[in-house]
């Protein structure tokens, strides 16, 4: 970093009276943490799909990718901190959403 990124975080803490040790310091060091194993990481174009995904807030997605390839690329992306669990129960618009992408089925392929 340079000196001033390095000067504009040393005003930001005194502004914001942030002493190391605090809940919020540590939130800070945390997301620079995760912003950098992301620059670091290696994302593949799946990785991508299944982040536009969340995004959306499709789940049908993750079925059309394959359950599998979608949770691989769920833990790679949690282990470089890129998405978080929910510290909140999901809204009712949520449960209607994962109920609705359940029902989805794929298509039967004929066994011969």
């Amino acid at each position: 970093m340079d000196e001033n990124s390095k000067q504009y975080e040393r005003e930001y803490l005194e502004r914001a009276n942030l002493t190391p040790g605090t809940k919020e310091w540590h939130r800070i060091e945390q997301v620079k943490a995760a912003k950098k194993a992301a620059t670091e990481a290696d994302l593949d174009p799946w990785d991508y799909v299944v982040l536009e995904m969340i995004r959306r807030g499709d789940p049908r997605i993750s079925i059309k990718v394959g359950t599998v390839r979608s949770t691989e690329s769920f833990l790679k992306l949690y282990c470089h901190g890129l998405i978080a669990k929910l510290d909140r129960p999901a809204t009712f618009d949520e449960l209607e959403r994962i109920v609705a992408a359940s029902r989805i089925r794929q298509p039967t392929r004929p066994s011969f």
